[in-house]
């Protein structure tokens, strides 16, 4: 009868299949902690157990279905228990409850809107009988994880519409389904399996088009083993975070992946082809992890480049393989790497897996980056960052050799050599390093141009013992070098570091070779023991005032030429006595050095403009050479305060021009050791007294010296 129950409570209530009949009050106003139900649910109205009070609800066997809304807001429905008789489950069924847990048990169909509404499904259990999931069955409900079974023939439309999910697995074939039954979802990890493979000929229903595309979001996105092609489109236009591609998918069909927010990617080994546009327009990729693929997989360079040959930025390559060492031209002779384009892969940083030790010659060149870390290598070979810009470099305490052309043609911020022993040639050739070199303490050896034509400001290497040819050529923004160990300047070392102010060597330094500081900068240079100087080794060092040269007892040719500001080479600016030769333009354009005019005892040879323009103490010049002394020619042409020159030396050749223009010249004394008196030798020097031949009565050549 009508209200029978108003305003009671049970603990349970039972309503058996045998009832036939109810008002449409009976029940207003009851509430029941447990309501168990069979048969005569098929007889209530939709709207009955919607006056009730009901916590819980045990479904008997004598009943196969849920009807529809029969539960429909009974707002205080939490659990609800299933017996295995029940196939299906009504339209609206149980939306608008506050159902938490619920196993289905042997149910086959869920229909529309089922469980829309519901609060909260804390985990769902026995989901291996589902074929039909009917359109809006979960919408707005809190289902936590989605694993279709293999016995799913059927998604629906916006099945979980405005749902935020754990997880969701989709492994296997669902035969109806489409973008339309994920509308407004948003899973936190998605997993992929069979139900994208575009290699199974009888179901490629997502070949095409995307299963991913109404998707509110999708943090993560897994694609299994099973996968061995991924399908034509299928994933395109997908909101990810990152998605996995497992080791086993073999091929990435065309626009797989176009127009999706991908972030990060991890691509597998197995993978062998992908099309070039099937990662066509992605801006948000951010991070890839990838290991042979990079190397074998046909068109991998289209993850990185659209088919416009955009670069994408991808900021961080995360290089993965399963051994120690990335061999010689790994990317270089790869399916993608294309010489005239080498910066297909523009990346900010490659991080390299804990277990790559090695890196081989031109291995990685093309995969144009900022920052690498090199902490575990062992080894690194030439020719990886040619016309890279990299920021910090900071290599590991077991990488103790940097070979030739390692760092070649590249620009780096900073660079750290904590176990560096040994640079090898060219290692930093054409190279430019912005800020500093650091951690060079264990650095013994620094080889042939090393750093030549390097651009770095400041160097340290105060323990190398060994610093090659031309290591530090063309430097040309060098400013401080310090070589504390070093004894030996090499040919050509510092040559043309116009800006090389301070230079700093091992006290005992004794020898600079040829060009060994040409062109530049230092003020100083005062080494007691250095002994000697190469060809052009100061030449065109203008600001150099100092030098010591005591024991110094080889010159090269054009040593000192143009050091304009060069006025004391100490011992009183006077020549080693054991000197024997003082080569072309050696002391040329020295303006400001007065030489002690007692040349050295056992001089044999004053080159070619040598002493032309430098001054002389007393303006006086002394031979007393022990052996035959040739002056060539121009040696004193145009000195401008010479006056006296004194011959007290054992034979004297005094060749072509050799004194000409020398405007104070007065006289010659000890006339009779000349034997050679040279064509114009004596030409308009105009205060120098008119010698004849018979003036030197031991000449045996005399061709004409006055000739204009």
């Amino acid at each position: 009868g009508e209200y029978v129950f108003d305003s009671l409570y049970f603990k349970e209530l039972i309503l058996k299949d045998t009832l036939t009949s109810y008002s449409s009050n009976s029940f207003r106003g009851l509430r029941v902690n447990k309501l168990t139900i069979g048969k005569f649910l098929e007889k209530l109205n939709s709207n009955t157990l919607e006056q009730m009070t009901i916590r819980e609800v045990n479904l008997l066997e004598s009943i196969d279905h849920i009807p529809n809304s029969i539960f429909n807001g009974v707002k205080t429905l939490e659990n609800v228990t299933f017996s295995d008789s029940i196939k299906t489950i009504g339209d609206y069924a149980f939306s608008n409850t506050l159902i938490k847990k619920l196993d289905i048990k042997n149910v086959n169909v869920i229909n529309k809107n089922a469980f829309k509404n519901a609060y909260l499904f804390e985990d769902f259990k026995s989901w291996d009988k589902i074929e039909t999931i009917d359109d809006n069955a979960f919408e707005n409900t809190r289902i936590t994880k989605f694993v279709a079974p293999k016995t799913l023939k059927k998604l629906g439309k916006e099945v979980f519409k405005n749902c935020d999910m754990l997880e969701m697995e989709l492994l296997n074939e669902i035969q109806d389904v489409s973008s339309e039954s994920f509308k407004d979802l948003s899973v936190s990890h998605l997993t992929l399996g069979k139900i994208v493979d575009g290699n199974d000929s009888q179901y490629n229903i997502f070949n095409g088009k995307s299963l991913v595309k109404d998707f509110r979001r999708i943090r993560d996105l897994t694609i299994k083993k099973s996968v061995s092609k991924i399908q034509n489109s299928s994933l395109s236009k997908g909101e990810f975070n990152n998605v996995v591609l497992e080791d086993g998918v073999e091929e990435i069909d065309d626009l797989s992946f176009a127009e999706s927010g991908i972030k990060k990617i991890t691509i597998p080994n197995s993978l062998k082809k992908m099309s070039l546009t099937s990662f066509e327009n992605i801006p948000k990729i951010r991070e890839v992890t990838i290991g042979d693929s990079l190397r074998d997989c046909e068109n991998v360079r289209g993850l990185f480049v659209d088919t416009a040959g955009t670069i994408s930025k991808v900021s961080k390559l995360n290089l993965t393989l399963n051994r120690n060492e990335i061999e010689d031209g790994f990317f270089t002779k790869s399916k993608n790497f294309n010489e005239n384009y080498p910066t297909y892969f523009d990346v900010d940083e490659i991080e390299l897996s804990s277990n790559i030790t090695k890196i081989g010659n031109n291995a990685i060149w093309g995969l144009r980056t900022k920052q690498m870390n090199f902490q575990n290598l062992t080894s690194l070979g030439k020719g990886n960052f040619k016309w890279y810009k990299l920021k910090d470099v900071k290599l590991g305490k077991d990488l103790t050799t940097l070979v030739s052309e390692v760092f070649a043609n590249c620009e780096i911020n900073k660079i750290s050599m904590e176990g560096v022993k040994e640079i090898q040639s060219k290692a930093f050739y054409e190279a430019k390093i912005n800020y500093e070199i650091t951690n060079t303490n264990n650095v013994e050896t620094i080889g042939e141009s090393a750093f030549e034509d390097c651009s770095c400001s400041n160097v340290k290497f105060d323990n190398a013992t060994f610093v090659g040819k031309r290591a530090f050529y063309a430097n040309r923004e060098l400013i401080i070098a310090s070589f504390k160990k070093l004894k030996k300047i090499e040919d050509g070392t510092f040559a043309y570091c116009h800006q090389l102010k301070h230079a700093y060597f091992h006290s005992d330094l004794n020898y600079v070779g040829k060009l060994g500081l040409h062109f530049a900068d230092v003020t100083n240079f005062d080494y007691e023991k250095l002994e000697y100087i190469g060809e052009r080794a100061f030449e065109s060092c203008r600001s150099l005032e100092s030098i010591t040269l005591q024991n110094v007892t080889k010159i090269g040719e054009g040593s000192f030429s143009g050091c304009e500001k060069l006025t004391n080479i100490g011992n009183g600016n006077k020549l080693n006595d054991n000197l024997t030769d003082i080569p072309d333009e050696s002391f040329s354009q020295c303006h400001n050095l007065i030489l002690d005019g007692d040349l050295p005892s056992k001089l044999e040879s004053i080159g070619k403009r040598t002493l032309a323009q430098m001054r002389f103490t007393n303006d006086t010049v002394t031979f007393n050479n022990t052996k035959i002394l040739t002056i060539k020619k121009y040696a004193f042409s145009g000195n401008p305060t010479l006056k006296y020159i004194n011959f007290n030396n054992k034979e004297i050749n005094i060749e072509e021009s050799c004194f000409s223009w020398c405007d104070e010249l007065l006289t010659f004394e000890g006339r009779l050791n000349v034997k050679k008196v040279g064509y114009q030798a004596f030409s308009r020097s105009p205060k120098l007294k008119q010698y004849q031949q018979s003036d030197f009565p031991n000449c045996t050549d005399w061709n004409d010296p006055y000739a204009p």
